[in-house]
């Protein structure tokens, strides 16, 4: 009877931290995928003001 309550109680920890995970990961990943859009749009505003190799410097700095 024991066992069983506490593997439950386990089961139930770590579905509210997954849940707790999955919530960060979502934060993280919907934060990344903005600042990516904001980057690309900075790298366009580059290309289209300055002279093309500055743009391929920002291409640089966002894959490496």
């Amino acid at each position: 009877m024991n066992k069983n309550l506490s593997i439950v109680s386990i089961l139930q920890t770590s579905w509210a931290d997954l849940k707790k995970w999955k919530f960060t990961l979502f934060a993280l990943t919907s934060i990344f995928i903005v600042v990516s859009i904001l980057m690309t749009y900075i790298c366009v505003a580059c290309a289209l003001l300055s002279k093309a190799y500055v743009f391929f410097g920002c291409l640089a700095f966002i894959f490496y």
